[in-house]
């Protein structure tokens, strides 16, 4: 992981690593877990630069967005699962816009 992509504090990506989490179809989805956890601690966001850093590819995301998973909030931002709700998760989404100097 790019040591210079922010990230909450407390949020350990390797903490997952030994949790298994199975779809109906039995396949293993990490990353969902690790993505859940992030957006949870950012009010439903998560920056680009943070998935990417997370190893989530940019093919990935877009599948993402093309199947609602995720949600474009701002250029660089988007809200997990569901629109961006409350002033909070607004406010949130603007400073992972502004980037890692905010």
């Amino acid at each position: 992981m790019d040591a210079r992509v922010w990230l909450p504090p407390g949020f350990d990506p390797g903490r997952l690593a030994v949790r298994r989490h199975r779809s109906a179809g039995g396949r293993v989805h990490h990353v969902d877990l690790l993505l859940a956890e992030l957006s949870t601690r950012q009010h439903g966001n998560v920056a680009r630069r943070q998935l990417l850093a997370l190893g989530v590819t940019a093919g990935e995301i877009e599948s993402r967005l093309c199947s609602g998973a995720l949600l474009t909030v701002r250029r660089g931002v988007y809200a997990v699962g569901r629109p961006v709700v409350g002033p909070v998760a607004w406010r949130m989404a603007a400073v992972l816009a502004a980037g890692q100097d905010a």
